[in-house]
């Protein structure tokens, strides 16, 4: 059982987790942000007990409600439940620098949050990530879609040998120019460096859905990107979670749960040898009554072997092994 004491904890805690938007406003407020200003942002994941999902959802619901309608240095909330996880929800936000931040924790309804979050309803500690945008961001082609539509998200840890620090800075700055600049369906790319951990970077990208990010994979400038990860940049393997924000509107809605995941090859109960027939004739003479033999079981073909566990939840035409 885990018990937090959010009025104590610093801001590498669990505080900055739930900021947001109403219904009616958009989840980024771009007339905010300077031309040449750097955002303070977070990466945020949060694991609900099962039973406590609705109040999590309602209590999210509160204060996302308050917030941009009442601060005026909160940017941007976005946030949905992990695909293959259920109940694990992932969190993006912005503010306009750590002032922004620290005047959330403020707030009355971030109050009534943290009297939700110190009646322990998570399964293991919040994570939470802060990070400075490395460059002043700017929405894609599909960034008027935000807030009308629930979007395909992705956040992303990456950890990077300090000797290839620079290059890792330039392969990704071309990824990222070149999806906002040249895909359709890209809502949002950035990325800056952790708050506390040097050469730790973390990502927010945002797609119009799951094709949208599958066709990100096919450009040019991905692959130039999936080169110079091949030259071993990194000092452990990336962390990346996929998601879909969840809007307001869809909150209300009963849980879903992702079905599990069953190869097209095999369906229970198929090919099993079916019982004997009984036989039909009256009385006891020789031949008469007698069940039919049993048939003989087909011989089932050979197994397939085992998919990736990840396959089932793939983008069509995604190979996990080729993440990050």
């Amino acid at each position: 059982m885990m018990s937090l004491a959010l009025s104590l904890l610093s801001l590498g805690s669990v505080r900055g987790l739930l900021v947001g938007h109403g219904a009616a406003r958009p989840a980024v407020r771009s007339s905010l942000r300077m031309a040449d200003e750097q955002l303070y942002c977070l990466n945020v994941r949060l694991n609900i007990k099962p039973e406590r999902r609705e109040e999590f959802l309602a209590a999210i619901e509160a204060n996302r409600a308050g917030t941009l309608s009442a601060e005026p240095l909160a940017v941007t909330y976005l946030f949905g439940e992990d695909d293959m996880i259920p109940n694990s929800f992932e969190f993006f936000e912005q503010y306009l620098g750590r002032k922004g931040f620290e005047e959330h924790t403020q707030s009355p309804h971030f109050a009534a949050w943290e009297t939700f979050a110190g009646s322990d309803p998570f399964t293991s500690e919040p994570q939470i990530n802060f990070y400075v945008e490395d460059a002043p961001g700017k929405p894609g082609a599909a960034g008027s879609l935000v807030g009308k539509q629930s979007l395909f998200c992705l956040n992303v840890d990456l950890h990077v040998k300090p000797e290839r620090r620079d290059d890792f800075l330039e392969a990704l700055r071309a990824d990222q120019a070149g999806a906002l600049t040249a895909e359709p369906a890209c809502a949002a790319y950035l990325f800056g460096e952790d708050a506390d951990k040097p050469n730790t970077f973390h990502m927010f990208e945002q797609y119009e859905d799951r094709t949208g990010y599958v066709e990100h994979r096919k450009t040019d400038h991905c692959a130039k990107w999936n080169a110079f990860k091949a030259t071993d940049p990194f000092s452990e393997p990336a962390k990346v979670t996929f998601y879909k924000t969840i809007e307001p509107a869809s909150v209300q809605k009963p849980a879903v749960t992702p079905k599990p995941y069953t190869p097209d090859f095999f369906t229970p109960g198929k090919g099993e040898p079916k019982p004997a027939a009984k036989g039909k004739g009256k009385g006891k003479g020789k031949g008469k009554g007698k069940a039919k033999p049993a048939a003989e079981p087909k011989a089932k073909p050979a197994a397939k072997p085992e998919p990736d566990k990840f396959a089932g939840n793939a983008p069509d035409g995604f190979e996990w092994g080729g993440l990050y």
